[in-house]
């Protein structure tokens, strides 16, 4: 992005510091508390990127206003961006490519496991998983320096910049065929998620080792269904909202005119609210984070009864 409206500057990274914290909470359950797993991995590979942006974010913000660069006010006009806010502009697309690509990795991996159990036994090891984060990675890097690389035909559709849409490149494209692809490929995977589920809960009545096994990976893939559900609703306007069909598509086309303008307007909110919410999901939806949180609690409210008992 090219501008920025101060209100969705200062939302965005007033939602960035309980993200801090819950990012740091995944963080230290994942190392010391959590057991080595898919789900534990994904967190790792989700919150660090998360914790660095959002630390880098908050100290620019901090340091432009501290040094009265802006004065901090609520208000809709349009301000140039600098090189500090594109700087964390770039880590931010990162971050977003990055929730994207883990998501679908994560339920396709999942769905893997509870419809063919032995392929993933014999074929997927732990070296899978890691390249399988590798890629996603990668992936979320490329896209994220064709965004930074794009004229923002969006900006230019929804705020008045006094500059006009630019031919179709190569970085509308493959924003275009990333963010509709990887919309369209989560729901696919919810609705065979969902029909596999039924299908199962139909099939099975009688509780063999195996099915309670599947029993065991079919509560996991609801999990991550529920988990991933009220992040994807904030990937609805940046999915849509793509710069090859702010070109195709007519300036006052209805619905995408209103998708654009929500994308655009409160970008920062939208992405910054996505990420917490999928970093402090995962202390919420998953049993393992539930229980270690927990038991963290526990363990500190223990040791604090000793300290007092034996300072009494």
């Amino acid at each position: 992005m090219d501008y920025h409206n101060p209100t969705d500057e200062i939302i965005g990274n007033c939602i960035l510091v309980p993200n801090v914290f819950a990012n740091v909470t995944v963080i230290y359950l994942s190392i010391r508390r959590v057991k080595s797993s898919m789900m534990q991995k994904f967190a790792l590979n989700l919150c660090v990127p998360s914790l660095a942006f959002s630390i880098y974010s908050i100290t620019v913000f901090s340091v432009k206003h501290l040094n009265r660069c802006e004065e901090l006010v609520l208000d809709i006009e349009i301000k140039k961006n600098t090189f500090l806010d594109r700087t964390a502009d770039f880590i931010l697309y990162v971050c977003a490519y990055d929730y994207q690509m883990l998501v679908i990795s994560l339920v396709a991996i999942t769905y893997t496991t509870f419809s063919k159990p032995n392929f993933v036994q014999d074929h997927l090891g732990g070296w899978f998983i890691h390249l399988i984060f590798f890629c996603c990675h990668s992936t979320a890097l490329m896209m994220a320096i064709a965004a930074m690389s794009s004229e923002d035909q969006t900006e230019v559709m929804v705020y008045d910049i006094g500059r006009e849409m630019k031919s179709i490149d190569w970085t509308d494209i493959s924003e275009a065929v990333f963010c509709l692809v990887s919309f369209a490929v989560l729901l696919i995977l919810y609705s065979v998620c969902i029909k596999a589920i039924i299908g199962f809960s139909r099939r099975n009545s009688i509780a063999s080792q195996s099915t309670k096994d599947r029993r065991s990976v079919k509560k996991q893939l609801l999990a991550i269904l529920g988990y991933i559900t009220p992040p994807n609703l904030l990937v609805i306007p940046t999915s849509i909202c793509v710069d090859l069909l702010a070109v195709l598509l007519q300036p006052q086309t209805p619905v995408f005119q209103q998708i654009c303008q929500a994308k655009v307007v409160f970008h920062d909110t939208l992405l910054a609210s996505r990420l917490f919410i999928s970093s402090a999901g995962i202390l919420i939806a998953f049993p393992d984070y539930r229980n270690a949180l927990v038991d963290a609690f526990c363990h500190q409210r223990t040791l604090k009864q000793v300290v007092r008992t034996i300072s009494n």
